[in-house]
């Protein structure tokens, strides 16, 4: 396990950015484009380097958000947030948070405060974690389309001989009007369970075609076998990570956790 002073300055920016990420997401703002070292050009003409920055558009108006970040030994100053504050002026239209590792001098606080800048602390906390690999199988066994309606003579005839045809059973899928709704791969991954078991499930909404003529579909039941295999021990390790953030005006703490912290660097 190693800390907060293990990591560079940009890897600390990173763990930044995903923290941000994933607290939009919850707040239900999906797809917002969070993103790492950005360069804004401001109303002075120069152009102003961000750690983290985003923007959200509400009822046709649109935020920024600039975030700076510090990993540092000492507590950020008085000095550091007024550079920052001319900052975001520069760009304008935007609100500053400002992310640090040591904490913030009582002077720093007080002039962020008077000027709407958040103030977070947040330390990161890496993991390792020997590398495993799990294996699993799985297989659907008697699957089988049952239909909403009665079906007999040719027709009946005509339907066992396209079904009979996929492997499995697994046709295409339609809707109403014939619009392809899931093939076999899409319908497999559909189906899959967690556990081995007797399935029946409702897909009233799809029809199978056979030539011109759309079936309509009621169920499909089947017995799908979910084998796994003792893990496999591999050379090498992965990280996981936590963040503690502590945001310093309303005095509230978030931890957040990350996975897979390998990917993010």
């Amino acid at each position: 396990m190693k800390g907060y002073k293990d990591i560079t300055p940009t890897e600390y920016e990173i763990f930044v950015r995903e923290f941000h990420e994933k607290l939009l997401q919850q707040d239900g703002f999906e797809g917002i484009d969070v993103r790492h070292d950005v360069k804004i050009k401001g109303k002075s003409g120069n152009y102003n380097q961000i750690d983290v920055f985003w923007e959200i558009s509400v009822a046709g108006v649109v935020q920024k958000f600039c975030v700076e970040c510090k990993k540092w030994k000492n507590t950020v100053k008085k000095s550091d947030i007024g550079s920052f504050i001319s900052t975001i002026n520069d760009i304008g239209g935007a609100r500053g948070i400002y992310v640090t590792t040591e904490g913030y001098q009582a002077g720093a606080i007080k002039l962020a405060e008077e000027n709407q800048i958040i103030l977070v602390e947040a330390k990161p906390v890496i993991k390792k974690h020997p590398a495993r690999l799990e294996i699993a199988m799985t297989k659907f066994v008697n699957l089988k389309i049952l239909f909403n309606e009665n079906i007999d003579g040719s027709r009946r005839e005509r339907l066992d001989n396209y079904t009979s045809s996929f492997r499995n059973g697994i046709p295409d899928l339609y809707d109403s009007v014939g619009v392809k709704l899931m093939g076999e791969d899409e319908l497999r991954a559909y189906l899959e369970r967690d556990e081995t078991g007797f399935y029946s499930v409702d897909i009233s909404d799809c029809h199978m075609r056979v030539g011109k003529e759309l079936f309509q579909c009621d169920t499909v039941e089947y017995y799908f076998v979910v084998e796994s295999f003792p893990e496999l021990g591999l050379d090498g390790y992965s990280e996981s990570a936590e963040l503690f953030a502590k945001y310093i005006s309303d005095n509230r703490e978030i931890k957040h956790y990350i996975e897979s912290y390998n990917g993010l660097i």
